[in-house]
Formats: structure tokens, sequence, C-alpha cells
């Protein structure tokens, strides 16, 4: 992705990552990645939550789904696609936040 966008460093660093710690730790780096990029611009809490849910960061995720539901983030709309967010399912919090968005529940 980032060599597609002619960003050779993000590429690199992500190559770095996933060599020193595979997939969790280019997860990491993406969350820094766009928790730095939100300091100058938008950046979805969908995104954000993503990243968490793939850390298993479960209060993380969960407050930013609940930001998400606040802005009215359109990615919101496909949560339930994503198996990163599988684990809180049985959480009563998403469990709302599919409710409040008006989805047929998929758990």
């Amino acid at each position: 992705m980032f060599s597609l966008e002619n960003d050779e460093q993000s590429a690199a660093s992500v190559r770095r990552a996933y060599q020193q710690g595979g997939f969790k730790a280019v997860m990491s780096w993406r969350l820094s990645f766009l928790e730095n990029k939100a300091t100058s611009q938008y950046v979805s809490p969908v995104e954000l939550a993503y990243c968490h849910a793939e850390l298993g960061h479960r209060q993380e995720a969960l407050a930013l789904l609940e930001e998400g539901y606040r802005q009215h983030a359109p990615a919101l709309l496909w949560i339930q696609a994503y198996p990163a967010f599988d684990f809180l399912r049985a959480d009563e919090r998403y469990r709302s936040i599919i409710k409040r968005i008006g989805l047929p529940p998929a758990y």
C-alpha cells in the first residue's frame, strides 16, 4: 500500500516491523502511524478501533467504536464483517452499538 503511494519510508517501516515481530508488530506500527496522523488530520475512530482490536485491546477498541458511533463514522456499518472485532461480540457495549446503528445482529 505505501509503495503504491510512493511512501517508501513507511513501506520500509512496515517491512522492518514484520521482520522483527510479525503481524502484531505491524499492527502496533500502524496504530502509532495513525495516532500520529490524527494529530494533523482526521482519522476514523473505527480505523483506530480496528488496530486496537487486532492487538486484543478490548477497552480501547470499544471506546473508539463508541466514538465512531458519536461521529456517525460510515465504516461502523461494516464492523460485523471484520474478524478482528469477533472477540467483542459477547460484550454488551458492542451489542449496544450494533443495536443503536440499527444493524441486524450477526452474533
